[in-house]
């Protein structure tokens, strides 16, 4: 749904940048959601849905989440402090320039398909390749033998982190065309 709305009225051409920030919202809120996990394993005494809705909307301006509430009636209940705000967004903001970010990107369906739509050239070379090798297989061992479906595995996992590099090359080629 988030992809959806993210993307309803997006020129094309800006269709990168949207999806980024929509995934950038997402970690960020994610990361939250754990931040306030942590709280409250650390306040038991204090309602979960109190804290999480503290961090949610004391964050949802200044990190950019998807879809946040407005304000909270019983904020004073969660004890969450402006302080530790600043803590949760500064720490989010350090996590987002880990691997972690590009991870959680690469991940994600939506982001796979636009890489896929943008460089359909990139992946139609990485299946062939996996195509040839292939059937370089089945000459090999033209029986389907045990030996062949052993090897066939060994190239769909050798194919799988090959297809893996390439998305992760392609996003970080994108994340640095926008400056993000």
């Amino acid at each position: 749904m988030y992809e959806f709305n993210a993307l309803r009225e997006v020129d094309p051409t800006h269709k990168c940048r949207a999806l980024l920030k929509l995934s950038r919202g997402l970690f960020r809120l994610a990361q939250l959601e754990a931040i306030a996990l942590e709280r409250t394993r650390l306040h038991p005494h204090i309602d979960p849905a109190e804290i999480r809705l503290a961090y949610r909307v004391g964050l949802a301006q200044r990190l950019e989440l998807p879809r946040q509430p407005q304000g909270m009636i019983y904020e004073h209940l969660s004890g969450v402090k402006t302080t530790d705000l600043d803590v949760a967004y500064q720490k989010i903001l350090e996590l987002e320039q880990t691997p972690a970010f590009c991870e959680q990107l690469t991940a994600r369906p939506y982001w796979k398909e636009y890489l896929q739509e943008k460089y359909p050239d990139d992946f139609a070379t990485r299946q062939h390749i996996r195509q040839d090798k292939a059937s370089a297989l089945e000459d090999q061992y033209p029986g389907f033998s045990p030996e062949y479906f052993q090897e066939i595995g060994v190239l769909d996992k050798a194919n799988e982190a090959e297809q893996q590099a390439l998305v992760n090359e392609l996003s970080a080629r994108e994340i640095a065309a926008l400056g993000s």
